[in-house]
């Protein structure tokens, strides 16, 4: 089991499940099925994300058996679009400057920011969210479909995803 915590949050490993939790409570609960298939839980609901595709994937998130939202890439290793039931749309930006990046961004605005640093020469994960006001299950399905997007990516960089885990929340 590997935590770090900051400003209550904990990202918690265990077993091949990994939770982030708030004083003792879990928020989003997640557990990788198959390469193309997670499942993860906030709250009572419960959400599947699937991948088709490899080099160009589009991803498909229900919520209890009902559309939830789909994700397009325009060219992979670029740009993604996320639309959700509502219609509402977002952007997902990838980066490698020096290490994988992956950001949110809803009307021009960051929403939140997945990045690989090294700490004392250990790759750690760390999370940023910006001050965009979405619903509160919203932002955690985000955080968690972005977390499945980061851990996939980064087995390029290591290969222990149990070493991927830290959180830090912007100002």
């Amino acid at each position: 089991m590997v935590r770090f915590k900051t400003d209550a949050l904990t990202w918690i490993s265990k077993n091949g499940f990994y939770s982030l939790q708030s004083n003792h409570e879990t928020l989003i609960s997640i557990r990788f099925l198959h390469a193309s298939i997670q499942e993860f839980v906030i709250g009572k609901s419960v959400f599947v994300c699937t991948r088709k595709g490899f080099w160009n994937p589009s991803y498909t998130v229900t919520e209890n058996n009902e559309f939830f939202l789909s994700m397009k890439h325009q060219f992979w290793g670029s740009n993604a679009s996320i639309v959700l039931f509502d219609q509402q749309q977002f952007i997902v930006q990838y980066s490698n400057n020096p290490y994988l990046s992956i950001s949110i961004l809803h009307q021009n605005e960051m929403v939140m920011q997945y990045s690989l640093v090294y700490k004392n020469q250990q790759p750690t994960l760390q999370v940023q969210f910006g001050n965009s006001l979405l619903n509160a299950d919203l932002l955690l399905a985000l955080a968690a479909v972005c977390f499945i997007l980061f851990k996939q990516i980064a087995g390029e960089y290591i290969l222990e995803h149990e070493d991927l885990i830290g959180l830090s929340i912007a100002s």
